[in-house]
């Protein structure tokens, strides 16, 4: 009944108008596929495509079609016809063309409100989108950098990890990231920056102490061991003449051949924190010595080596925090 009924949103029926036109009437189902063609056929041939879209749009105002369609079959009908007849009832095709118009321009600017809104929403996406991959691009490329200065700091290179820092800092611009991963990221390149400033103030600290060492009585010799018969053996002695505990010192030995060529070399550490069977730390004013008898022992010397010949520097100290 439902399929039968829905005409009803396409046809009227005929009554007569005050000025003699055909008017849209709507009494009786019987008549009104009959009233809609005689208002259609008042109208200009040119003209009832315009006037078959002006009638939809008149006779549809006001309509829900999806709550309607939830109703029992007659309070669907009922409905219907109620608002059939408050919008098109008597209206004559001037009357339906007239109320179309304001119809159209509301149904027009909605739309163009709609794409408007659907644009700049759009819009919007797309920003966040780009923004969230340069975001992701910038983010990539200082942590790579910061991983790079991580090395140079270790490699003591501060004026290279400087420079890097500058280029991180630059890549990342803005710190005002609201998001939880650019925050992340700015802060990683502070806490860089951070570590990077101390650890070469540091640096040059442990650099200077290593001028307040005094390194004496360097012996370099050959000694049998039990297990070993004429190994290379160094000892010596340091001072710290210095306003800081040192916790490590390392000494490299250049070992030179008969003409005093060099032609090996061993690193040691005669202050170690890390060993319990040499001095831990060397405070202001103190002495590392070594047992008399002691010594560094080398395995790897060659022969070449002439018994005698080799000197020892210092190349890096740590000081107590």
């Amino acid at each position: 009944m439902k399929s039968r009924f829905l005409p009803l949103l396409c046809s009227l029926l005929l009554a007569g108008c005050g000025n003699g036109e055909p008017c849209l009437d709507i009494t009786t189902e019987g008549s009104l596929k009959a009233s809609l063609l005689k208002v259609r056929d008042s109208v200009p041939v040119e003209q009832r495509e315009n006037f078959d879209e002006a009638y939809k749009l008149v006779a549809m105002q006001g309509i829900d079609m999806f709550s309607l369609m939830g109703q029992p079959e007659a309070i669907w009908e009922a409905s219907l016809l109620v608002r059939l007849k408050t919008n098109v009832h008597g209206k004559s095709a001037a009357e339906i063309f007239a109320l179309a118009g304001p119809i159209r321009a509301e149904r027009m600017a909605a739309q163009t409100k709609q794409e408007a809104e659907l644009a700049a929403a759009q819009d919007l996406q797309d920003a966040e989108l780009a923004a969230a991959q340069d975001l992701g691009e910038r983010s990539e490329r200082v942590r790579s950098l910061l991983a790079e200065i991580r090395d140079l700091r270790e490699s003591h290179d501060f004026d290279a990890a400087m420079v890097r820092l500058e280029e991180a800092d630059e890549i990342w611009g803005n710190r005002e990231d609201s998001n939880s991963w650019g925050k992340n990221t700015a802060e990683s390149i502070e806490e860089e920056a951070k570590e990077t400033k101390e650890s070469m103030e540091l640096f040059l600290l442990e650099t200077a102490a290593i001028e307040t060492i005094n390194l004496y009585e360097f012996e370099a010799t050959r000694i049998d061991t039990f297990t070993q018969k004429n190994l290379a053996a160094v000892r010596l002695k340091l001072k710290n003449n210095g306003d800081r505990t040192i916790t490590e010192v390392e000494v490299l030995i250049e070992f030179r051949d008969g003409e005093g060529r060099a032609i090996h070399e061993e690193t040691i550490a005669p202050v170690s924190s890390s060993s319990w069977t040499r001095s831990s730390t060397l405070k202001p004013g103190f002495i590392s010595s070594m047992a008399e008898g002691k010594y560094f022992t080398f395995e790897n010397v060659p022969s070449e080596w002439e018994t005698g010949k080799a000197s020892a520097v210092i190349v890096a100290v740590s000081l107590e925090e």
